[in-house]
Order: structure tokens, then C-alpha cells, then sequence
């Protein structure tokens, strides 16, 4: 396989920063960095917050700003007693020069600013990491070298994060990584070497197997063609932070020379190449952008010519004599040498992008080929993530990957992947137990009836498989289909499919009698299977996702331009999922905001509304009224998961808080806690608000006689579970703050008030963040540990109580329309204010 030379591709390299600290620097800079990072970082200083201060051990009332100040001044002030605090400053200095600096660019600045602020609440040690780190992202390359040591910085922040993001002392943990990163030679710099608390958050994993972790990624993604990619990718964003806006688009700024020369200075520090290779030019001889591919050959030349890679003879031989021809025979044991695993597989297809369909896929078999079945399924699945397209056209030209991926689609219960081996035919008949099930049915009643070719692939052994999960457990899809209205209309759509039906429901005719007498009460230029209208779906998914821009702005449009398609969308039910996946089932968009609370989103709704049909869509979820629904609401039993986590030991408390899956019966009990509280969630039409509230009363109950290890754990992943299925209207007065969201619709946004993440949407491929390792504070924070910004939970419980009460309010609206009283009256005594 090709050889890197370790001398060359894991040299350490010299700390290069653009920018230089100035002898004459203001006396004031720190006070005028924190000035510029507060606007930058539009910091409130009118409204004040609640924030439990830990130094006198009281509540106080601080604004935005006043916080980020104080926190700050813990590092690097005055009265601050860190050990490295010298040195702090001078990591401060730097960054503040490379922040006032005018090449700096706004995106830049906004980095490193919201850099500051993730870490500036947390304790010194850390936020100089973070002041550190930062520092390392403005290392300006000057060789070749230099700009390889940036794609090992990428390299190893990649395998940091993936460990980091899960733990709430992430920052300790990255910095650990990339010290252990410097001593095992891969060619970066620790980033804080007198942080004393290195092992915080990763003390069970050794110096060795943090190596392994670096040793197994770098084996994957620091090959050949991995390498020349991302040398490219730091190439392109080197041009891009000084004006590369891509390929020349009509109606774009054109190229000019001054660009050409800026460009062409930047570029050529790192490979040797004619100014003519360098840019696409037009017939007009006009510049329309870089030319990608001449770069990559200039890299490829580069790295093989210069020694930092060794290739074989027959490598160097079949490398020059890419793309494969059908006439010119490979050897498979050079190709799988050229081409170690599939990870540089999707990189050579990368690397080599400007291929033809059939070459990349030639070049896919011949690599695949005497492979065996597990590791043609793993290269299989790296291509789907990285080249969907190709994938599917080389499922299509080949059976038996078709089949193995189609298998282990199945095995996965990949539905989206199933259908794309049917479609390129695969067996339907293997997959319709999984495609029936409960979750699945509806879509593929829709996907048979638009593609019938595939209906008369089904078999009599296919009818009778039997469905072993979910609502439909032991019923065989002939049974499925005749106890469904849309399943009897597929069956009468199709006579060729009743056929298959076995005898004990060949000789009903009630099942198709009852399809016919369905079909006549539905309008006939509609159907069973009409098609929904795109813009009913879109303005559904605007709702859940609680998105009133756009709302607003579609139902503007369609007032002006289609009112006719405006008020017909506003009377056709979807069903669209939100954030937390659960599903609004058949709903008007009104219906889905009325399920939400979403007093916001409710009164643009209703303006484009009859009386008439506000009070029939109200009816349909509430017959007996908002406020009896509310009532009858009842909260979650914790009691299972407050009593483990009661009776649990240190131990298992601190495994459970790093995440790390055991077989501990807190552990057990955590899992059971988010599958029934998932379950229940899903079952519920309308929010349920009590939940929290119950979460947050037991919190408080338990507050004084709970460890703080305790009270983190129900902070995270009991309080912060729930959140996972807030609306997204309350989820985001959760982000941004209570005491925020007034009347602004620039404050109907999922991003935290304070740090750079998100509350939506949530991740779900990883033990991480809302509901693993933080909650979401009230103040707009997303936090770890409630120690110093929680008050008591009894208190929150109440305050949120209000906050839905006044999110309900404006449902008396719709329920005096309901009992037929004046919609003028109504809407001029009815309170739409937004929670404050």
C-alpha cells in the first residue's frame, strides 16, 4: 500500500500565527476585548437574570453581558488567582490582536468569540484550552508541511470530539487528546500543557487507549487519497476566507486580476503549477474560477515526487492509468493496495471526481471483487453516506451486492435503503414483514401505489408472511391489506394481487364490497391515494418545526398570488414529524399549532381563517374544550427512576453520568425511563406539559437529601429527556431565555442565548447532549450541572406552569367561536402576548 514517509507527514512543525502582539499594545486591550466580544456576541445588557453566585453563596440579578464580565473576569481579571494566568493573558493578547486585526473576517471573529463564550463559565483550566485552541485554528501555513500538520490538527480534533461531546468536562478531555497526540508522535501540539486537570472526564481511558483510538483513525482517514482531499479542502478555504465565492455564476461579481494575483499568491507557497493550469478561463478569456482538478494533480505530483508518499512500481503504473479500462487488464492485488479500505475507496472516488458514472463504478467492482462478504458490506455502507447515487446504479448492475446489502438493510430495519434495493431489483417479498409493520405500513401502501410494477413482483408466499413487531404482531400482510381502507383499495386497485390471497380470504367478498362503498364516499378526482399537495406539507413541517417566518411569509404569498390554494391548505391534513420525531398525525396546520400550544403561530393562522372553520378544527381536538383536555392531562410516574437513582452508589452515578452503557440496575432503569417515556410521548396528541412540571417538583423534593452527583443525573438525563419532546414554540423559550422572549420573532430561534449550540435539533446517533449531558436552564443555557444557575425546582415548576397558562390563554378565543359567539369580540378581549 502506499507508504507515507513518517519523517515528512508526522514532522512537528513550527507554531506559525498571521498575527504578531505589537510592542505598543492600549493598556486597556483586555477591557476592550471583552467590549468587542459582548457585541459580537449580542450580549443583553438591560434585562437582568436570576444566577446563583457561587462566591457569596446567593442569588443575584445580573444582565447578559454583566455575566459574561464576571465569568470572564474569574480567568483573567484583576482579583483572579489562577496559577497560569500570565500565560492566559498572553494567549488573550494574541487573540485579540488576530480579532481587531482588518484581514481578520467577520466569520472569523464570530468564531472566536463564541469559542470564548462555550467555555467562559466553566473553570479556568478549561477556558484557557478554549483560548488556546482557538489560537491553533489562526496557525498560518507557510509550506507544504505546514499545511499537512493543519489536516493532523483536523485529524485529531475529529477523534477528540467524538469522545468530548459526551462528557461534561469535554474541553479537559480534548486537551488530553492532543497531548497525547504530541507525545505519541502524529505531529501536533498539545494545546495546554500546565492544565492539571487532564484526566477530568476520560481517567478511565489510558494514555494507550487514547493512542489506539488516534492509531485506528489515522489508519482509516489519513491515506493517500484522504490526504490529498483534505490538503484541497484546506487550499479552498484558505481562498475562500480572501474572496473565492466558487465557480462564476451569472449575475455574480466577475473575477477581477487583483484576485487572480491574491489567489495565485495564496496557492502557490504549496504546490508548483503554471498560472494557465491554475483557472478556468472562459472563450472570453474572462476568469471563472480555480481549476480543482489541475490542484489535485498538482498535489498528487507533488506528494510522490517530493518522497512524502512511496508507491510500488505496479501502484505508481496503475495510479498513471486511472481510470479503469475494460481492455487494459488490473491486478486485484495492486488495486487492493493502491486502495487499502473503503474509507480511501470514497476519497479516490472523490479525489477523482470529474470521472464518468461508469468509471467510478468499474473502478468499484474491480475493487470489491474476491473481497469477502463483511467487508464488501462495510464499503458498501461507508459509499452510501459518501456517494448515494453511485451506490444505487451499482446496486442495480449487480445482484449479489444488491442482495447482500438488501439482506443486511433488512437485518437493520433500513427502510429507506430496502426500497432502493427493490427498486433495483431486489426481492420485495423478503422485505414485506418489515415494510408492513406499523411505523412503515402507510408509506408503503403510497410507494406500492405509485410504482404497480412492483406490486406484480408479490407473491402467495409474500401475502402470507407473517409480521412479527408492532400493531400488526402475527397477522400475515394478506390480513393487513383487507383489514385497511387503504389496503383494500391497493387490493381493488389491483385484481392480480387478490388472486394471491389465500383461500380463507379469497372467498370474502365483504372486504371488497366495503372498498367499494369506501371509495364512493370519498371525492372521486381525490382518492384514497391522492397525492398531498407539496405546500400543504411544507406549511405543516413549518409548524411543528415552529417556524413563523416561514409561515408567515408562505401565507402571504399564497394570499396574493392563490387564495383559492391558501384557504384549501389551510383545510388538508398532513401528517409531518417534528423535532423529537414524534408525529402530527393527520392535522391541519391550525390543529398542529393548537396541539403544540403555539399561541404565536395560531393567531397568523386564524387570520386567514373562517369562523366557522376555526371552530370545527378546535372541536376536532378539543369536543369538550382546551381547558378540560388540560385538566384531564396527567403527569409521568419517575417514581421508578427516582428511586434508582436514590438508592444508587457513587459509582454507578459517575458511569451513568459519563455514559458509559453497563449492567447496573440504575443503568437498566435509565434505559427503561427513556423508552417509556418515548413511548408515552408519541401517544400523546397534545402536548403534555405536566411532565416537566413533575420533573422539576421532584427535583426540588429531593434536592436536600440528594448528592450533587445525584442531582446531575436527574438534571441531565431525567429533566433533560423530557425536553427532548417540548414543542418546538417552548423549546425555544428554553434557548433563549424566559425573561427574552417578548414580542420578537428574531427570538423564535433553538440557538442558546448563551454558547453556540442548539437545543433543536437533536441528535440521536450518539449518547450526547439535550437529555445525556445537559438541560436546558430557563435563563437560556444548555448545562451540565445545575449548580450554579438552577433555583429551586419547585420555583420552576411554577414559573412554567404560568408559561403555559398564558400560552393557552388564547385558546378561550377559539372556544367561545365554538359556542358560536362574535369572532370580532373575541379577538379584541382575547390576550395573544408572547410569555415574557
Amino acid at each position: 500500500m502506499p507508504t507515507l514517509n513518517e519523517d515528512i507527514c508526522y514532522a512537528q512543525q513550527e507554531k506559525r500565527l498571521a498575527i504578531t502582539v505589537p510592542e505598543n499594545l492600549s493598556a486597556h486591550w483586555l477591557t476592550e476585548f471583552y467590549e468587542l466580544l459582548a457585541v459580537e456576541l449580542s450580549l443583553d445588557n438591560t434585562e437582568k437574570q436570576e444566577i446563583f453566585d457561587s462566591k457569596t453563596g446567593t442569588w443575584v440579578y445580573l444582565t447578559a453581558k454583566e455575566i459574561f464580565f464576571k465569568d470572564f473576569n474569574k480567568h483573567a481579571g484583576p482579583q483572579s488567582s489562577y496559577s497560569s494566568k500570565s500565560k492566559l493573558l498572553e494567549s488573550l493578547r494574541t487573540l485579540y490582536c488576530a480579532f481587531i486585526d482588518p484581514k481578520t473576517t467577520a466569520n472569523q471573529r464570530s468564531i472566536i468569540a463564541c469559542k470564548i463564550q462555550e467555555e467562559v463559565a466553566e473553570c479556568s483550566q478549561g477556558f484557557h484550552d478554549r483560548v488556546n485552541f482557538v489560537l491553533f485554528i489562526f496557525n498560518n501555513p507557510k509550506n507544504m508541511d505546514e499545511l499537512l500538520a493543519k489536516v493532523r490538527f483536523s485529524l485529531v480534533d475529529q477523534i477528540a470530539n467524538a469522545t468530548a461531546q459526551i462528557n461534561k468536562q469535554g474541553i479537559h478531555v480534548q486537551a488530553r487528546f492532543f497531548a497525547i497526540a504530541q507525545v505519541y508522535d502524529f505531529g501536533v501540539w498539545a494545546i495546554n500543557e500546565d492544565d492539571i486537570y487532564l484526566q477530568a472526564g476520560s481517567s478511565k481511558l489510558s494514555d494507550q487507549d487514547i493512542a489506539n483510538q488516534l492509531e485506528k483513525h489515522f489508519s482509516d482517514h489519513y491515506g493517500l487519497f484522504s490526504i490529498l482531499n483534505e490538503l484541497r479542502n484546506q487550499i479552498e478555504s484558505l481562498v475562500v476566507a480572501q474572496g473565492y465565492n466558487g465557480k462564476y455564476q451569472e449575475g455574480q461579481e466577475e473575477y477581477r486580476y487583483g484576485d487572480r494575483s491574491k489567489f495565485v499568491e495564496l496557492i502557490k507557497p504549496f504546490i508548483t503549477i503554471n498560472d494557465d493550469e491554475l483557472f478556468e478561463m472562459s472563450m472570453a478569456q474572462k476568469t471563472l474560477g480555480i481549476n480543482w482538478k489541475n490542484i489535485n494533480r498538482a498535489l498528487l505530483k507533488k506528494f510522490s515526487e517530493e518522497g512524502y508518499v512511496h508507491l510500488s512500481r505496479e501502484e505508481a503504473t496503475l495510479l498513471a492509468n486511472l481510470p479503469i479500462d475494460e481492455n487494459r487488464p488490473i491486478d486485484p492485488k495492486t488495486l487492493t493496495t493502491l486502495i487499502p479500505n473503503g474509507h480511501e475507496l470514497a476519497e479516490c472516488l472523490e479525489f477523482f471526481s470529474e470521472w464518468m458514472i461508469e468509471q467510478k463504478i468499474a473502478l468499484v467492482i474491480a475493487y470489491l471483487k474476491d473481497k469477502t462478504a463483511e467487508d464488501q458490506e462495510a464499503a458498501l455502507a461507508i459509499l452510501t453516506n459518501q456517494a448515494p447515487q453511485l451506490t444505487i446504479k451499482l446496486l442495480k448492475s449487480q445482484a449479489h451486492l444488491r442482495q447482500l446489502y438488501f439482506s443486511t438493510a433488512i437485518q437493520k430495519n433500513n427502510v429507506a435503503s430496502v426500497k432502493t434495493c427493490v427498486q433495483v431489483g431486489a426481492d420485495i417479498n423478503a422485505a414485506l414483514p418489515l415494510l408492513f409493520r406499523e411505523d412503515h405500513k402507510s408509506s408503503t401502501l403510497y410507494w406500492l401505489h405509485d410504482h404497480p410494477a412492483l406490486i406484480a413482483t408479490i407473491t402467495s408466499a409474500g401475502m402470507n408472511a407473517t409480521i412479527s413487531k408492532g400493531k400488526y404482531q402475527g397477522k400475515t400482510i394478506a390480513e393487513t391489506l383487507t383489514n385497511t381502507k387503504k389496503g383494500r383499495q391497493l387490493l381493488l386497485e389491483n385484481p392480480a394481487l387478490q388472486t394471491l390471497l389465500p383461500e380463507t380470504l379469497a372467498h370474502r367478498s365483504d372486504y371488497l364490497k366495503q372498498a367499494n362503498a369506501e371509495k364512493q364516499s370519498i371525492n372521486a378526482l381525490e382518492g384514497f391515494f391522492k397525492k398531498v399537495d407539496p405546500l400543504a406539507m411544507q406549511l405543516g413541517q413549518y409548524i411543528v418545526y415552529g417556524d413563523l417566518t416561514k409561515t408567515e411569509k408562505l401565507l402571504k404569498e399564497l394570499l396574493k398570488t392563490n387564495p383559492k390554494r391558501l384557504e384549501k391548505l389551510l383545510t388538508e391534513k398532513v401528517t409531518v414529524t417534528d423535532y423529537s420525531r414524534r408525529q402530527s398525525k393527520k392535522k391541519t396546520p391550525f390543529q398542529a399549532a393548537l396541539c403544540a400550544w403555539d399561541d404565536e403561530l395560531c393567531k397568523i393562522l386564524v387570520q386567514h381563517m373562517s369562523q366557522d372553520e376555526i371552530a370545527r378544527q378546535y372541536q376536532e381536538i378539543f369536543p369538550e374544550g382546551h381547558q378540560k383536555h388540560f385538566d384531564a392531562q396527567t403527569p409521568f410516574n419517575f417514581s421508578a427512576i427516582v428511586d434508582a437513582i436514590t438508592s444508587s452508589n457513587e459509582a454507578d452515578l459517575q458511569q451513568a453520568l459519563n455514559l458509559e452503557p453497563n449492567n447496573t440496575v440504575l443503568w437498566r432503569k435509565l434505559e427503561q425511563f427513556r423508552a417509556d417515556f418515548t413511548e408515552r410521548s408519541y401517544q400523546e396528541a397534545v402536548f403534555n406539559p405536566k411532565h416537566l412540571m413533575q420533573a422539576f417538583k421532584l427535583y426540588d423534593q429531593h434536592f436536600n437529601s440528594w448528592s450533587w452527583s445525584q442531582r446531575d443525573l436527574f438534571w441531565r438525563q431525567v429533566i433533560g429527556y423530557t425536553q427532548r419532546f417540548l414543542p418546538a414554540n417552548i423549546a425555544m423559550d428554553f434557548a433563549r431565555g424566559r425573561y427574552y422572549r417578548v414580542d420578537e420573532k428574531s427570538n423564535r430561534i433553538f440557538n442558546f442565548r448563551f454558547g453556540e449550540c442548539a437545543i433543536f435539533p437533536l441528535l440521536y446517533d450518539s449518547l450526547s447532549e439535550l437529555g445525556y449531558t445537559y438541560a436546558a436552564a430557563p435563563s437560556g443555557r444548555a448545562v451540565p450541572e445545575p449548580k450554579r444557575l438552577l433555583s429551586k425546582g419547585v420555583r420552576e415548576a411554577s414559573r412554567f406552569n404560568i408559561q403555559i397558562i398564558q400560552k393557552i390563554q388564547p385558546c378561550e378565543t377559539y372556544t367561545a367561536l365554538s359556542k358560536n359567539e362574535n369572532l370580532h369580540h373575541c379577538m379584541t378581549n382575547s390576550s395573544f402576548s408572547t410569555v415574557t
